[in-house]
């Protein structure tokens, strides 16, 4: 019994008093007071921020909304330029056709003037010849 009396009274001074329970208290509720003026600060500074980037993420939107147009008519313009190439495409066929039907004709009318060449050809030395046998003989036997 003594010992545990030894041991109470050991204890009996660390223990603290109501006055100093009531200034821990107050000291307490001061530093909470602080934290939560910190914390409500933190909160209002997160809320400004995140407001902020609403703001931007509204602005990049509409940006994105304006790059999207701006590509869905260039997009409008190359279907314009391909469907005019296309077009041209048809006239160079178009052009290539009559090309190839005029080198056609020009061909079988190189062919024509050829044959009618070597017919002429032919033919002038034919009378060449007769008209030389006819000035030799006329010569010849006129004198």
């Amino acid at each position: 019994m003594q010992l545990r009396l030894t041991k109470i009274e050991a204890i009996i001074p660390t223990l603290a008093t109501r006055e100093d329970l009531v200034c821990l208290e107050s000291k307490l509720f001061g530093v909470f007071q602080q934290f939560s003026t910190t914390v409500h600060q933190n909160l209002n500074d997160m809320r400004q921020d995140i407001s902020g980037l609403r703001t931007e993420m509204t602005e990049v939107h509409k940006e994105i909304a304006d790059v999207h147009k701006e590509m869905s008519e260039v997009h409008k313009e190359i279907a314009d330029v391909h469907k005019e190439m296309s077009e041209v495409h048809k006239e160079i066929a178009d052009v290539h056709k009559g090309m190839s039907v005029l080198h056609d004709q020009i061909t079988s009318m190189s062919d024509a003037i050829n044959t009618q060449t070597w017919k002429i050809t032919s033919t002038m030395t034919g009378v060449l010849a007769s008209l030389f046998t006819g000035a030799f003989f006329i010569a010849k036997y006129v004198n």
